[in-house]
């Protein structure tokens, strides 16, 4: 695994160019305060932590989301849409708030609430402009803060630029961005202590010219950025690095990023909303406490649907969740009417110790609408008998315990060739299929025995 460096102006010549951020990221939860600090610890010298990027191939392009970094933030902002057509396109996996952080301060603005307005009216936010006061000494700063350090620069949000003072003169952070070379870098020392109050000293007008050779050394020359790329095409690595990389705050699960992707390929509506909604609906509303999760929805979809029963991040393609979003009413309706059932002969949250061992009952369900399992007539009767009798049976043995892909697949495939021949459950053929696979499936005398022995 090799780094490499950047400085802080090459880098943002490409954010929103070339370095764009995936789906399964976060929103943007900086305050401004951060902001100023993450300023101040650069212009100190201080190390930042390294990024992470995924230098997307032109076949991932067509799979992915990319979005743009905000550049101007404002509260509830969601990062915007971007297209990948045409470009060269390098995701940011790890280091998205840092670099949110930087093009703000440097070229962008920041939104406050004013003090005492509603936060839902109109005018109760301002954009504010990053500004360094050029007359603020950070060794004396440092000084008076003694161990407990704050930020030692004199950097402040505002709406509009300060009036300059003897005390204090400010200048606009992202100026510097238009200043790369040293001689431009002189032109803008000169017309800066040009400027400056009548009555500054000798000393504030060497103090403006460090802090701007400073600033300049922090963004043009030192290449403070540190960064990995990663050049592999597996989205299933890309995710997994993400997890880890992202392990330090809040918990990554891999339900929560496929969300994010799915939802960035959803047509209508939120898929984040639709399967939230779903799981608790079925958790809590049924009358019968369950417990689904939204992995266990994500891979119904993919079992429903006729796809590879992976829980992987590949198997979601442009193509499955365009299929899942056009079938997802009746997938819904086929898992529902799986737990009411499951509800009804006394399978709860309790005692269902397999969520994966309802997917079979699901795609039966799926490819019988209307059949409830419930009603009086002779195919309900005998059809709900042998999926009770198959489902215990499969719980108390363990059937799906484990990695149990394998087992779906051979289930599903059961299902889908008895269903040629005829519209019942085929609790038979699975018994035989899954005990072909390696499973014992059938609670026999000496299945019982050997969890009468069982501690």
């Amino acid at each position: 695994m090799s780094y490499a460096t950047i400085t802080i102006g090459n880098l943002l010549e490409d954010v929103n160019r070339r370095f764009f951020l995936p789906a399964i990221q976060r929103p943007y939860v900086w305050s401004a305060d951060q902001v100023s600090m993450l300023i101040d610890s650069l212009m100190k010298g201080y190390p930042i932590s390294s990024c992470m990027f995924w230098d997307v191939d032109e076949g991932q392009k067509r799979e992915v989301a990319v979005y743009n970094f905000i550049e101007h933030w404002k509260p509830g902002m969601q990062n915007s849409l971007a297209s990948a057509d045409g470009r060269d396109v390098t995701l940011v996996l790890d280091g998205q708030q840092r670099m949110t952080s930087l093009l703000i301060a440097l070229r962008g603005t920041f939104s406050e609430k004013i003090k005492h307005k509603r936060r839902n009216s109109l005018d109760a936010w301002e954009e504010k402009t990053l500004y360094l006061d050029l007359l603020k000494d950070p060794v004396e700063e440092e000084e008076e803060q003694g161990a407990d350090l704050g930020i030692s620069y004199g950097l402040h949000f505002h709406v509009h630029k300060p009036r300059n003072d003897i005390r204090h003169h400010w200048f606009r952070l992202g100026e510097i961005l238009n200043v790369q070379t040293e001689e431009q870098l002189g032109t803008l020392i000169e017309d800066a202590q040009s400027a400056l109050h009548r009555g500054v000293t000798a000393h504030e007008h060497t103090l403006v010219a460090t802090t701007l050779r400073r600033l300049h050394e922090v963004v043009w020359i030192e290449e403070v950025i540190n960064f990995y790329t990663e050049t592999g095409s597996s989205v299933d690595r890309v995710l997994d690095i993400f997890v880890r990389a992202n392990d330090g705050g809040t918990k990554l699960s891999k339900s929560d990023l496929l969300m994010s992707m799915i939802t960035s390929k959803w047509q209508n509506g939120s898929a984040r909303d639709q399967v939230f909604g779903f799981v608790e609906h079925v958790n809590k509303g049924l009358g019968t406490p369950n417990k689904i999760t939204k992995d266990f929805v994500l891979k119904a979809c993919l079992v429903l649907c006729g796809f590879d029963v992976k829980y992987n991040v590949s198997n979601f393609t442009m193509q499955a969740i365009e299929e899942i979003e056009q079938n997802w009413p009746a997938i819904k309706d086929a898992v529902e009417r799986s737990f009411r059932f499951l509800n009804g002969i006394g399978i709860s949250s309790d005692n269902l110790t397999s969520l994966n061992a309802v997917l079979p009952v699901a795609w039966f369900l799926y490819h019988a609408p209307g059949v409830t399992l419930r009603g009086t007539s002779e195919f309900d009767h005998l059809n709900a008998r042998r999926i009770q009798r198959w489902l215990i049976n499969s719980l108390l043995m363990g059937v799906f315990a484990g990695t149990s892909d394998r087992t779906i697949a051979t289930a599903r495939a059961t299902l889908k060739e008895a269903s040629r021949t005829s519209r019942d459950f085929p609790e038979k053929a699975l018994y035989h299929s899954l005990a072909l696979g390696g499973r014992m499936t059938q609670l026999d005398a000496r299945a019982v025995d050997d969890l009468l022995e069982l501690g």
